[in-house]
């Protein structure tokens, strides 16, 4: 059985077409956990509309989306888990598709498609950009950071054991699964498929347009003296120079300076990696 854990913060415009994309799955045996997180909307309502047995709704207080997802595995039974967000849509093959992958793989913890990210004027651009390789990724986070795959929720099946070990950080709400996903990179096996299985809506992302408290982005708990290789440094460094950019472009420059100055003894790397992310651009 398949675990889809979906957290839900005041999502009442799109939290049905997401369920329904699931419901319609050509893969039929999956449970979906939806972790009301505190929601101010009619987002809960929206839910109980739809009858299916399938459907398991908790309510807790609104803690933020690492606490959401970690819920959620705590209170799934599936032997696999796939996280997927409350304005997203996944494809009818989505779940039948990387569910085979792991029997073609089965060596593999993590199993990724690729998909659609939709901007704001409607164009659809591919996420990962090995199109044509199926397979296991020898070294992920190089490919990671060169921007070759994209790694996010609604395209990643995962092992249940995965999380025996590793879970989100629940003081981390922005970038809280790059921050997994780069430990879990670290000593996993994961593999590939090609196949376009979900869009991301560019439309309802709103990391450039609100002030986020800094203390919830990844970018400030990041400790580069704690990194196991040069890729995660290269990774981490990128994620504190897009929110130091970000922050910058929306005139927030206490901020900007709050984070600056933590990382300020790693300014030369951080420069450095900027150049290099700008060379294969």
């Amino acid at each position: 059985m398949i675990s889809v854990i979906i957290p839900l913060y005041n999502k009442e415009k799109t939290i049905k077409q997401t369920v329904f994309s699931v419901l319609n799955q050509t893969y039929k045996n999956f449970e979906i956990v939806i972790i009301n997180d505190g929601s101010t909307d009619n987002s809960e309502n929206m839910i109980r509309e739809i009858n299916d047995e399938r459907i398991k709704i908790f309510n807790i207080n609104n803690s933020g989306v690492s606490c959401a997802r970690n819920f959620g595995i705590d209170n799934s039974i599936g032997e696999y888990i796939f996280f997927l967000d409350a304005d997203d849509l996944v494809y009818q093959e989505c779940l039948l598709t990387l569910i085979h992958k792991f029997e073609e793989y089965p060596d593999s913890e993590i199993i990724f498609s690729n998909y659609f990210f939709v901007e704001s004027n409607g164009r659809k651009v591919l996420g990962s950009k090995i199109e044509n390789y199926v397979g296991y990724i020898d070294n992920p986070l190089k490919m990671m950071f060169q921007e070759k795959i994209s790694l996010r929720t609604g395209v990643m099946l995962f092992k249940r054991s995965i999380f025996d070990n590793n879970k989100f950080n629940t003081k981390i709400s922005v970038h809280e699964d790059t921050d997994l996903w780069v430990r879990l990179l670290n000593n996993t096996k994961i593999a590939y498929s090609p196949a376009i299985l979900h869009e991301y809506q560019k439309l309802h992302s709103i990391l450039s347009e609100i002030k986020i408290d800094i203390k919830k982005e990844f970018a400030y708990h990041i400790k580069l003296n704690r990194c196991k290789s040069i890729y995660q440094i290269l990774i981490y460094c990128n994620n504190i120079n897009g929110s130091i950019i970000r922050r910058i472009f929306m005139k927030d420059y206490k901020t900007t300076f709050i984070l600056i100055n933590k990382h300020f003894i790693y300014l030369p790397i951080l420069i450095l990696t900027y150049f290099i992310t700008k060379s294969f651009k």
